[in-house]
This record gives structure tokens, sequence and C-alpha cells, in this order.
């Protein structure tokens, strides 16, 4: 008898259990549908994880519920007394208690006829399961809608792994952005606010939901560092740091070394120690200084030019307290130019960040820079008695590669000339015509033609060439030559050598870029542009300037 009631309490258990997933599953059925149709309406991914999740979680507690379900077995007693219509025969069964000494004959027999009893019966005859039909109907239907729609094509799938993609090109930049972070919080507590802002703006860059999200992160962050950068920052920079370069190359006086600012503190303490000489020296240097520093640091020039007079005058305590004065400016000035300095150098970094999104480059592959230019030769030679002709060699180098021009020139009498060409950044260089030359003379030629190539190049320009700024030189005039006696009438034969406006002449990189950078800043300060795009041009050339010093 207690095998089957154990069994009956199990079987219980169970029929609990599908009564109660036959309540739950039309409404779980119904979640799934929602969930899945949503899924192919957004493009969004946690629907379908969601609807699965939903119907799991749902088998789950009910299970859980079904095992901690406490059944008494007098209670499965009574029902498998209802189940089988054996009357009270089990519940009476164990409410007597037959091992109780003195226990009267009645109480075994009732045990007996228990035993009896349930011999070869099963719970499941005790117990059945009843089944629902109409909601075990709309939840399969509903199940088997949630399943196709689920399996079928989903227009939001194209979407979603384009986010996906986009989000993955994110995440790259973010991790480039905290490299960067970390490279600048290395350089000193001056850099510590920009290195904060880039990893504001890679945390910016993980939570974005799309590119345009990213680039609005980005954009925000190069806002805000672009605040901290002053209009004069270029100006600033280039004269604190010329100033403690030129101190460092030349000290104010002998012994001293250090950055200006320290020179100028150890200065003011010796000035009453010096002869009259080392003060007009040192007069005259400070005035120079000042000169240097009127346009990027007024304070520092105001100050040295305070000192360099209050030396001519004499006043030693007053050169003293000047120069002090002009050490704090210039602590000051380096201080802003380093902070300045991490802000664009941060800027730099977004505007990288920028591009990769933009181009979609996730750090995979490298990148190379391609150069591509024009070279010349110039001054092809004659020689020779009536006609005479002219050829003009030369190589260039620019980048990888060289360039070559030949040139012919056509004279009238005798003479030698020479030729030569350039090539950028390689490539070669053929053709081009001859100029003329006077009677007796060598004549000129020039040789022109285009040169084409590849140059890779890791730190800054090296030697790369650019057209020059400006052209130069005018159209040559035309010559006559009168003819010789007995050698026909004068004649027109070309043009004297000059600088032909033809064509550009190249110079290296780091020789044109002051007046490129000068050019740009006078664009910027014409053109209505954003604090963000004023400093990213601002940093562009900065470190240009800083990379071929």
């Amino acid at each position: 008898m207690n095998a089957l009631l154990r069994a009956v309490r199990r079987r219980l258990r169970m029929v609990w259990a599908v009564a109660t997933l036959q309540l739950v599953a039309p409404v779980v059925a119904a979640v799934a549908v929602a969930h899945v149709t949503t899924g192919r309406l957004r493009p969004w991914s946690w629907p379908e994880p969601a609807a699965a999740l939903a119907a799991a979680a749902a088998l789950v507690v009910v299970a859980a519920g079904a095992i901690a379900l406490r059944i008494p077995l007098l209670t499965a007693a009574r029902a498998a007394d209802r189940g089988l219509g054996t009357g009270d025969a089990f519940a009476t069964a164990l409410e007597v208690d037959a091992g109780r000494p003195g226990a009267p004959a009645l109480v075994e027999r009732v045990r007996a006829r228990a035993d009896a009893l349930a011999v070869r019966r099963r719970a499941r005859d005790a117990v059945a399961v009843r089944i629902v039909a109409r909601r075990v109907a709309v939840a399969a239907t509903l199940t088997v809608v949630a399943v196709a729609l689920a399996l079928l094509p989903n227009p939001q799938d194209d979407v979603r792994a384009r986010r996906a993609a986009e989000q993955a090109l994110a995440d790259a930049q973010a991790a480039r952005l905290r490299t960067a972070a970390d490279e600048l919080r290395a350089t000193g507590d001056a850099a510590k606010d920009a290195a904060a802002a880039l990893e504001e703006a890679a945390a910016d860059l993980e939570r974005a939901g799309d590119l345009d999200d990213a680039q609005a992160a980005l954009d925000r962050a190069a806002d805000e560092l672009a605040e901290g950068l002053s209009e004069s920052f270029l100006a600033e920079k280039a004269a604190a740091r010329g100033l403690d370069r030129s101190v460092e190359a030349s000290p104010l006086a002998s012994g001293l070394s250090g950055s200006a600012a320290e020179q100028m503190r150890a200065l003011a303490n010796e000035v009453e120690s010096m002869t009259p000489e080392e003060r007009a020296a040192l007069a005259e240097r400070l005035a120079a200084l000042a000169a240097t520093q009127a346009a990027g640091n007024p304070d520092a020039a105001e100050a040295l030019q305070d000192a360099s007079d209050a030396l001519r005058a004499g006043d030693a305590a007053g050169a003293s307290d000047a120069l002090a004065k002009a050490a704090s400016a210039q602590g000051a000035a380096t201080r802003s130019v380093a902070a300045q300095d991490a802000s664009a150098s941060a800027l730099g970094s977004l505007a990288t960040a920028t591009s990769g999104l933009q181009s979609g480059d996730t750090g995979d592959s490298g990148e190379s820079g391609r150069g591509e230019g024009e070279g010349e030769g110039s001054e092809g030679s004659g020689q020779g008695q009536g006609q005479g002709t002219g050829q003009g060699e030369g190589e260039g180098e620019g980048g990888e590669g060289d360039g070559e021009g030949s040139g012919s020139g056509s004279g009238q009498g005798q003479g030698a000339g020479q030729g030569g060409a350039g090539g950028s950044p390689s490539g070669q260089v053929s053709g081009g015509q001859g100029g003329s030359g006077a009677a007796g003379q060598g004549g000129t030629g020039t040789a022109g033609g285009t040169a084409t190539g590849t140059a890779q190049t890791d730190h800054g320009v090296g030697d790369a060439t650019v057209v020059a700024p400006v052209a130069r030189g005018t159209d040559g005039e035309q010559i006559v030559v009168p003819g010789q006696p007995g050698q026909g009438p004068s004649q027109t034969i070309g043009k004297q050598n000059g600088a032909t406006l033809r064509g550009s002449a190249r110079v290296p990189v780091r020789d044109a870029l002051p007046q490129y950078r000068t050019q740009a800043s006078r664009a910027l300060d014409r053109l209505s542009l954003s604090p963000s795009t004023r400093a990213l041009v601002r940093a562009y050339f900065d470190s240009l300037a800083e990379g071929n010093r």
C-alpha cells in the first residue's frame, strides 16, 4: 500500500504540472508571437531570444513548482480511494496504527485489506490526467505561428547585420581611443583632462547604436576639447617652446641650464652680483627675447622688456622682480601649451576615429601613402656651328624611386650648356622642347614632363616634395638673332632664358609647410567653421610641424 500511495503522490505532482501548463501555455505562446512579430518590425536583436527565454522560463518555473509542491501521504490515499473506488480503505489504513502495542485485531484486518486492494493497482488508474483540448489547441497554434515567424526570412536581418558591423567598427575605434588616452596620460598631468575626454568618447562609442550615434559622440568630444584651445594656440606654442629652446641652446648666463622659466628664476637671484658689462649684454638678450614673445605670450614679453629696461637703468631690484614675473608667465604658458597640445593630440585621435568610421577601418589593414608629382628638366646644352642642339638629363628622388628628364636646345654659334631634371616622388620624365641661344653662345633648353609613383613614409613627410605654393618668374622675351654676313637674314629663333610660369617648381614639404600653415590660418579666420573643425585643422598642421622639425 505504501508503495502505491507514494506513486500516487508523484502522479499528483505531474497532474498539477500539466494542469498549470495548460493554463499558462496559451499566454506564453501569445507572448512569444508578440516578441517574434516585434522582431520582424523592428531591427532589435532581443525579441526572438526573449520569446524562447519566456517559454523556457515557464517550463522551469512549473517544473520547480511541481517538485516543491507538498502533498501529504494522506492526501494521496484519499485521491487513490476516489480514483480506484475503494471507499476510504487507504485513508483508514493510514489513520490506524497497526504497530501500536495492544492494538486490536481489527486494526490488522484493516491494514491487510488495504494491502490487498493495492495489489496490481497503478497510480495512473487512480489519478487521471485531464487535457483541456481548447487550451491545448490555442497554445499549439500560437506556438506554430511563433516558430514559423522565427524561421522565415526576416527583413530585419540585414539591418541587424549592418548594425552589428557598425558596432564592431565603433568598438574598434573605441579601442584606438583608449590606447591614445593611455599614451596621453603617460605624458604627464597636463594631459589628464584630454585623456579623460578620450576615455569618455570611447565609452560613448561602445554604447552607440549605429554610425550616426558614434559620429555624434565623436563630435561632442571634439567640441568639448576644442573649447579648451585658444584661437592663438599655435602662436602661444611657438612662443613658449621657442623661448625654451633658445635659452637651452644659449643660456641666459654662464652656468645656467634648464628651461627658460628655471633660468629666469635663477637669474633673478644673480642680477645683483653681475658686472655692468654682463648686465648690458643681458639687457640686449632679454630685449631680443621679448620681441619673440610679443604675439604668443604678451605677459612674458612685457616682463622681459621691463627687465631689460631695468638693467639698462641700473635698477637691479626691478630687473630681478621683472625676471621673476617673466619666469611665472613662461611657466604658466608652458603648462597651458602642454594642456592645449594634449587637447590637440586628442582631437587628432578623434579625427582618426572619425576617418576610421567613415572608411570602415577596423585596424586589420595598414595604410600607405601615395605621392604623385611633376618633374622638370632644365637647361639643355648646345654646341656646334650654325644650328646647335642640346641634350640634358637629371635625376630626382622623393619617397621611393627616381625621375629622369631630357631636354634639347638650339642656338646660333658655339657653346655648351647644362641639363638637369627633377622628379617627384618617383617615376620618369621625358620629352620637352629646348629653348634658344644667342649668337655665339650655347643654347639653353627646358625639358618638362610628369613623374608618378608611390612613396611610403612611416613618420613625417621625409623627403617628399610638393608643388611650390606660388609660381615664380615670367615668360621669357623673344630674341632676334641677326644673321652673319653671308649666312642669311635675321630670324627669330626662340625666347631668352627665364623661369617659366608653365608648370610649377617642386620644393620639399618641410620648406612649404610654414606658408601653407599661414594660408590655412588666414582661411580659418575668414571661413565660418565650427570650433572643432578649426581645432582639427590647426592640430593637423601642428602635427606636421612637430614631426618635421
